[in-house]
């Protein structure tokens, strides 16, 4: 085992430490995380919004998160995982938190937790809740890593629960039917607090879990709604009406429902704070989210996207077909394994060329497993394999002309290894 590092060295060089100290990358359950919890005394005071979900829990926390940001309040937003770099995982007030305090908070959490084995995710979830408490912040924003039941974030009780979407993915850790995803989600609910369940075909699973714990729904299309009218929607329910809300530049009606959810997150939270209309409507216009069906240029068309399912795939693809220039088009794509590639790279048709490398990761798709399944799905297009995704990416760039299209996307890692400025 590497040794561990002092305060003086590199905050990289702690994040490689808590890679190896924990023979899992993954490890669900809750025992050992709250064990060392309570070593650390950590035992936060503040109201928390819990957000898990298929898709759309990263969206909805930025969103949350500056909503209260324009509030006035002192907000805490953890993340996962990230782009660049790790403080993006853990902010206050949209500001990441230094190198030095996470330092500190994960050389405290590795202190006290003895002889426990954590993993990284149960480290620098516990880390991120010691900087939040010492910090004095006045709400907190959690988004669930893994499912939700036996997930690191679940160990903090939220005052409201939102579920975003259910979809097929991590079914290795989740199971194999939309049933016992809703059932692993469901796990973030709490008895006698309300839950946001933020889109259609709810699992039974859910409601039926929901009801034994007496928690209180609040369901999309039932409880609260939206009306969108041109660039601007209305959120609606029994007690709200929000009008001329700005539909931000590129986004689709998914990021729309995304911050009607967080809406009425920031609703149901109105015991706490009083927060206006204005600073609602002012807390979406200054959200900015990277990576999700983002247009970094117009001439060519660039989009990135850190889409890795069908269903995030598929939104990237309504985005493109809203956008798209009239030239040529091509893919810099790569994905991890264990991911439904076949039904993902099924939809982009319209792609003339596809760019391609592995990724510098453990968990990456073999280059030749990737090329094979993309041959066999488009035998008739051009499919060019790079030594890395960042050859790959400047090949599209430099052949692409003003009036052609690239889609950049497949990965947290696929737009970070690509060199892409953000």
């Amino acid at each position: 085992m590497k040794k561990k590092p002092d305060l003086s060295d590199s905050l990289k060089s702690w994040l490689n430490y808590l890679e190896e100290i924990h023979p899992l990358h993954i490890e669900l359950g809750l025992e050992r995380i709250d064990a060392v919890r309570k070593k650390c005394n950590i035992n936060p005071s503040f109201p928390i919004i819990l957000v898990a979900g298929t898709n759309g829990k990263g969206s909805t926390s930025k969103y949350l998160e500056s909503i209260f940001n324009e509030a006035k309040l002192k907000v805490a937003c953890y993340t996962s995982p990230h782009i660049k770099k790790f403080n993006e995982r853990i902010r206050v007030n949209k500001k990441e938190v230094s190198d030095a305090r996470l330092k500190n908070a994960i050389h405290f959490i590795d202190s006290n937790r003895g002889s426990v084995s954590l993993t990284f995710f149960e480290i620098t979830t516990l880390a991120a809740m010691y900087i939040f408490t010492k910090n004095n912040v006045d709400v907190c924003v959690m988004e669930v890593g893994l499912g939700g039941r036996l997930d690191a974030t679940n160990i903090f009780d939220p005052e409201v629960s939102i579920i975003t979407s259910i979809n097929f993915d991590h079914q290795d850790y989740l199971g194999d039917t939309l049933e016992k995803i809703g059932y692993e989600k469901a796990g973030i609910l709490r008895g006698g607090k309300p839950a946001v369940l933020n889109f259609k075909n709810i699992p039974k699973a859910i409601t039926r879990h929901a009801s034994k714990i007496g928690s209180n729904l609040s369901l999309i299309y039932k409880d609260f709604n939206y009306e969108i009218e041109g660039q601007k929607y209305t959120y609606i329910s029994q007690s709200l009406q929000i009008n001329a809300i700005e539909i931000l530049d590129n986004n689709s009606e998914v990021q729309v429902i995304n911050a009607i959810g967080a809406i009425r997150c920031v609703e149901l939270m109105q015991k706490f704070f009083k927060i206006s209309n204005d600073c609602i409507k002012l807390g979406i216009k200054n959200t900015f989210i990277q990576a999700r069906s983002e247009v970094i240029s117009r001439k060519p068309l660039i989009i990135i996207d850190v889409a890795h399912n069908f269903e995030a795939a598929e939104n990237l693809l309504n985005v493109f077909n809203h956008s798209k220039n009239k030239g040529m088009t091509r893919a810099t794509f790569s994905i991890l394994k264990n991911k439904d590639l076949t039904k993902i790279i099924q939809l982009f048709n319209a792609v003339d060329e596809w760019c391609i490398a592995e990724l510098k990761n453990t968990r990456a798709l073999k280059i030749d497993q990737l090329e094979h399944i993309l041959r066999k799905t488009y035998p008739q297009k051009k499919i060019i394999v790079f030594k890395n995704i960042k050859n790959a990416y400047t090949s599209a760039l430099s052949n692409s002309k003003e009036n052609d299209n690239i889609l950049l996307f497949g990965s947290f890692f696929t737009i970070d290894e690509a060199g892409v400025k953000l």
